[in-house]
């Protein structure tokens, strides 16, 4: 069976290249679709990480069964500002 990035024709090093939203709508799209750890490598190619893509990372850890990493990632992220869906996973 292909991996969802497969599928949509999508190297994790061409994710870097596209425009920021459409990187949080590939890595929303794969969390839908429980590809966590296609979200993991994907967020892997970027420098920098937006608060929305800390969150992305963090419900890929949580779904792969990390809770520990996600959640010192959300207190980590919680040292800056925090949005209420990050408050929200954090519980």
């Amino acid at each position: 069976m292909s991996s969802l990035l497969e599928r949509l024709a999508l190297e994790p090093s061409h994710y870097a290249q596209l425009p920021s939203t459409v990187c949080e709508q590939v890595a929303d799209f794969l969390l839908r679709w429980q590809a966590y750890a296609e979200v993991l490598t994907c967020l892997d190619t970027l420098g920098t990480l937006a608060l929305s893509q800390l969150q992305q990372r963090a419900a890929a850890l949580q779904g792969l069964g990390r809770t520990a990493e996600a959640l010192a990632l959300l207190q980590q992220s919680a040292r800056g500002s925090i949005s209420i869906p990050a408050r929200i996973q954090r519980v």
